[in-house]
This record gives structure tokens, C-alpha cells and sequence, in this order.
């Protein structure tokens, strides 16, 4: 399903307004990324517009952007892929996902559109388009649990499963379709699983342009619980490079966890599914490289 609708997002604080001198503007710089924000001078908690981000050479790259309130998440937030593509969005409140929530695909297109990021406290204001994204999944939170029916998609847009988190059972228009013994399954489809990977595996690109490797290739092995619950992801064959393997691991470990798990009978049962990942780097001009990344999910 696409969304042909702009989203707007206006964290504006303006310094000389600022609830009449309560908040404090605070830029920090890390070695990864950088914070805006405001701080309550009296309770020292981060309060109003807050945005985390890179600065790269190609420009502003927003993680995420959304509101505090005394210290903890309040309001609408926002999600990035590198390159601004939103990756996702929705409300907290004291703390916790609550309402509708969406996920999109990576779209190469930017989703933010003019973004202004000001060093002396005046503002903080980004305009988020989130034209012709492609949705990944929507459905509800409740406390931050997801309840009812949610509804996942693949890359065409086309809906691949609907499953009601509430009851924890696919849903099928026929019945018949409902399978009582089957090997685990990531809602979406696996093509989602795998895009979702690859959203995640710039460290490991990275490792790979500093180490110069042409060629790596790695297969890990993960367990699927009994309730869909991520278990025991091991190495099967390494890369020979124990940082690319543990980069490796961590995109499996930051990807949504929208498995469900294998039935026998009916039954809900453990079983493993194997992910293989073959990086490649290519010299595509004098002076630059291209990176590529082919994975594969076996878990029939």
C-alpha cells in the first residue's frame, strides 16, 4: 500500500520564548551522531523538541525526531533509514508505543524536505514528505504491545499476511489456508526479512571498505521460540572476521521481530532457520567503490 500524504513535523523552540527561559538548548556531538535538544532547567529532564542525527558529508542524516515530555518520550515520534528515508512512525506516552504505528520500506527518495537544524537554540524544524512511501506494516499499540489485527506488506505493496497479535493467529479469507504444521514465519514474507537486513548492515559495509575486503561470506543460525521469540543466534561459517560476524549479528538483532513461530498440531514449537549473507565490493571508477549484498533465508 502506498501513502501519497506529506507529513509535516515542526519542532520549533524558539530561545527567547522558551516557557520563559525554563528550557536550556543543548547540541551534543558523539563520535557516531549528534543531539538537539531542550533541557528543564529546573527538573534538568529533557523537555520539548529533540532530533538525533549524523552529519555527513552528503548532509543532515535524521535517526529520529520526535518530543519529551519531564524526561520521556511524549507525542508523535519519527524513525529514519540513513539517507532521511522514514523508516517509521507513531505516539508514545510515558514511554511506551500506544495507537496506530507504520512502517515503510527504504525508499531511495529522501523523506525530508528542507530540514533546518539551528546550532544557537533559535529552532529546531524538519518537514517530513512521506510521499509514494511504501508501507510495511500498521496496526496498534496498546502499552507498548501490539494488539489486534496488524496488516504486513511486501515491496509492491501487495498485503502478504494479517495477524492478529491479540489472539496470536494468522488470519486467512479461507480457511483451509490455515496451516496447523508449518515452519516459522516472518510476517511480511521473507523478501521483507531480507530488505530489512540489508537497512541494517551499514556497519558491516563500513568494516569492510576499512579492512578492504573484497568478498566475505557468513551463515548464522537463529531459533525461532515457541512464542516467535528470537533465541541462540550462532555462527555457523565465519566471514574470518569477528567484527564483520558480530556486525552481522547485530542487524539480525535490530530488525523488527515480526517472526511467529513453527506449529506442530496447532502447536506452537521451536525450530531453527539458517540466513546466509555474501558481501562483495566493486571498483566501479577510479576512485570509488560500490557494495554489494546478497542473503539468503532458509527456514522451510
Amino acid at each position: 500500500m502506498i501513502y501519497p500524504t506529506i507529513i509535516t513535523i515542526v519542532l520549533t523552540l524558539s530561545s527567547s520564548l522558551a516557557f520563559g527561559q525554563k528550557l536550556k538548548f543543548k547540541h551534543i556531538k558523539f563520535e557516531d551522531y549528534q543531539e538537539q535538544y531542550y533541557i528543564n532547567r529546573s527538573s534538568k529532564q529533557k523537555d520539548g523538541s529533540y532530533i538525533k542525527f549524523r552529519s555527513m558529508p552528503s548532509g543532515i542524516n535524521v535517526i529520529e525526531s520526535g518530543q519529551f515530555k519531564d524526561g520521556i518520550r511524549d507525542g508523535t515520534w519519527y524513525f529514519f533509514y540513513f539517507r532521511n528515508s522514514l523508516k517509521s512512525e507513531g505516539i508514545y506516552k510515558n514511554r511506551m508505543k500506544v495507537g496506530i504505528w507504520k512502517t515503510y520500506f527504504f525508499n531511495q527518495s529522501p523523506s525530508l524536505n528542507g530540514n533546518t537544524l539551528i546550532a544557537n537554540g533559535d529552532s529546531i524544524s524538519i518537514s517530513v514528505q512521506a510521499q509514494n512511501k511504501n508501507l510495511k506494516s500498521i496496526g496498534n499499540f496498546d502499552r507498548g504491545i501490539k494488539t489486534g489485527i496488524w496488516s504486513y506488506y511486501d515491496k509492491h505493496s501487495d498485503l502478504v499476511h494479517q495477524f492478529d497479535h491479540s489472539s496470536g493467529k494468522l488470519l486467512s479469507r479461507d480457511s483451509s489456508k490455515l496451516n496447523l504444521n508449518r515452519t516459522p514465519i516472518y510476517l511480511g514474507g521473507n523478501e521483507s526479512l531480507i530488505e530489512s537486513i540489508k537497512m541494517e548492515l551499514l556497519p558491516l559495509e563500513v568494516i569492510g571498505m576499512r579492512r578492504n575486503i573484497e568478498f566475505l561470506s557468513i551463515e548464522i543460525s537463529l531459533v525461532i521460540g515457541k512464542s516467535g521469540d528470537t533465541q541462540d543466534i550462532l555462527i555457523n561459517k565465519s566471514s574470518g572476521f569477528q567484527d564483520a560476524d558480530r556486525a552481522f549479528i547485530q542487524s539480525i538483532n535490530s530488525i523488527d521481530n515480526n517472526w511467529i513461530p513453527a506449529l506442530e498440531e496447532g502447536e506452537g514449537r521451536k525450530e531453527e532457520v539458517i540466513i546466509r549473507l555474501n558481501y562483495k565490493r566493486e571498483k566501479i571508477t577510479e576512485s570509488g567503490f560500490q557494495s554489494s549484498f546478497q542473503i539468503e533465508v532458509e527456514n522451510n
